[in-house]
């Protein structure tokens, strides 16, 4: 088998001695080695990983039948609970309402917004594919409401959060935490001038050294919270600083850095990435891994950076793939052990559409291999 050429470079970025191995699968190795991959055995005793493997139709299938009574089901924690595309607008409602608070000097509560990151962890680690594939998919609205992009982002950045946190198997509280937190990471861009947040071309000078006060208002906004909320001014802070002393406000460096506020620096780029903005179209999961290993790895712990790549996909259901073959299809499952070699359901080949698909499981057929990946908007 011959590697597609496109992984050449990101996999020179993923070995630690930049071995060229030459056998066949060796760069499917490599990748597991430096992304800490589980075990098969391992792999089959989570339940929780039994299921974001489970095929895409038995997923769909599962979701009808329980919004039959207006609710999805989490076997895990044995209670119901909203289904993921439910939840995800009325946490976004509840945050726009929260953020024009802000925005307008008003009183507001955050205590809602952490009962509904208790339910976002829960639903993410019961049913981790249906929630990832909301930020996979191509949104068609032109919004240009400031605050909603701003809330829109944040929530994103949250989910991807939250995954990443399950990667790094944090406990149950921390994670609802992290939730929490990231969903106001961005609050201090309140405080900027729209035009500034939105402007379509590159920024000037002064413009980007206004945006980069946007930690210290988030600070400010924030710091007034006790209790259970102590520290959430503290993580909004230290979002934008990096482990080799890079990054900004303070300019912190390795262990002054709280994790948590390493994790929403690394999901904030994922999901900045992920999403088209007017001077470039949105990267594939791949791609923004790719880009961020490439010129952030010096930024972020090995550890996070594992649970990143580990975490997502290089090819998620539900995004269409092309094959070496020329036919395209659309991947309905995951091979987290070969995470180029998804299972695919084969929609077209040379000739055009099938009136039959078939499928194909690229960790077993050797022959055949992705060669590039785009985002489709059929549900």
């Amino acid at each position: 088998m011959t590697n597609p050429p496109i992984w050449d470079a990101a996999y020179e970025l993923l070995e630690p001695s930049g071995e060229n191995k030459a056998e066949s699968g060796g760069k499917e190795i490599a990748f597991r080695e430096i992304t800490g991959e589980a075990t098969l055995k391992q792999h089959s005793m989570d339940p929780v990983k039994q299921r974001e493997v489970a095929p895409e139709k038995e997923l769909a299938v599962e979701e009808v039948s329980f919004r039959i009574i207006g609710d999805d089901f989490d076997f895990t924690h044995r209670k119901s609970i909203k289904s993921a595309k439910n939840l995800y607008y009325e946490v976004e409602n509840n945050l726009l309402n929260i953020f024009h608070h802000i925005k307008d000097n008003r009183d507001f509560s955050i205590d809602p917004v952490f009962s509904f990151a208790q339910d976002i962890v829960s639903h993410i680690k019961s049913q981790p594919n249906t929630w990832m594939q909301l930020l996979y998919k191509v949104e068609n609205d032109s919004d240009n409401d400031t605050i909603k992009n701003i809330v829109k982002h944040s929530l994103n950045t949250a989910i991807i959060a939250a995954r990443i946190g399950i990667g790094l198997k944090l406990h149950e509280d921390r994670l609802e935490d992290l939730v929490m937190q990231t969903c106001f990471h961005d609050v201090g861009m309140l405080r900027l001038p729209p035009e500034t947040i939105m402007k379509l071309g590159k920024l000037t000078k002064e413009e980007m050294a206004l945006v980069k006060k946007h930690p210290e208002y988030g600070y400010e906004i924030m710091c007034q919270f006790e209790g259970r909320y102590k520290g959430l001014a503290e993580i909004i802070l230290q979002e934008h600083e990096r482990v080799d002393g890079s990054g900004y406000p303070r300019g912190h460096k390795g262990i002054d850095i709280p994790e948590n506020s390493l994790i929403i620096g690394i999901s904030d780029m994922y999901s900045a990435l992920l999403q088209p903005r007017p001077y470039r179209p949105r990267c594939l999961p791949f791609e923004a891994i790719k880009e961020i290993i490439s010129a952030a790895k010096e930024q972020f712990p090995l550890n996070i950076i594992k649970a990143l790549v580990n975490e997502f996909s290089a090819f998620p259901e539900g995004l269409y793939v092309r094959l070496n073959s020329k036919e395209v299809g659309k991947v309905i499952s995951v091979n987290r052990l070969a995470p180029l070699s998804p299972v695919v359901e084969i929609l077209y080949n040379a000739e055009g559409k099938l009136q039959h698909t078939k499928t194909v499981d690229l960790m077993k057929d050797h022959c055949l291999y992705i060669t590039s990946g785009f985002y489709g908007e059929e549900d």
